[in-house]
């Protein structure tokens, strides 16, 4: 990931209000179920990921699910979507946030805890 598209998704996140206040932000990452210890994501499949269209069916290896969330439409509406943690291999304390419906992917978010 270039530094360009990380600008553009924490413009992003501002713009559809997915900065909330750091307390709110915490607990939003609180597991709501068993934690699956061996997930983690490789720097190679956050490569292939950046690349998968939204809309895309997928069937990933999950750490845990995250409360539910909101996402922004290109239309102008607003989806409840549901979230999986997937902490980064070389960097366990952060990780990738995939967001869905059902087993189609909708987008990605990050946890970037420092």
């Amino acid at each position: 990931m270039n530094v360009l598209h990380f600008g553009l998704a924490v413009i992003a996140m501002v713009w559809v209000g997915w900065w909330p206040a750091i307390a709110a932000y915490n607990e939003n990452l609180i597991c709501l179920d068993d934690v699956n210890e061996t997930a983690r994501i490789s720097r190679g499949q956050l490569q292939r990921l950046q690349q998968i269209p939204v809309g895309t069916r997928l069937e990933v290896e999950v750490y845990c699910l995250l409360p539910s969330g909101q996402m922004a439409t290109e239309q102008g509406g607003v989806i409840e979507v549901s979230r999986t943690l997937h902490p980064f291999e070389w960097d366990p304390e952060n990780g990738l946030i995939l967001l869905w419906q059902g087993d189609v992917y909708m987008g990605y978010d990050f946890r970037l805890m420092r």
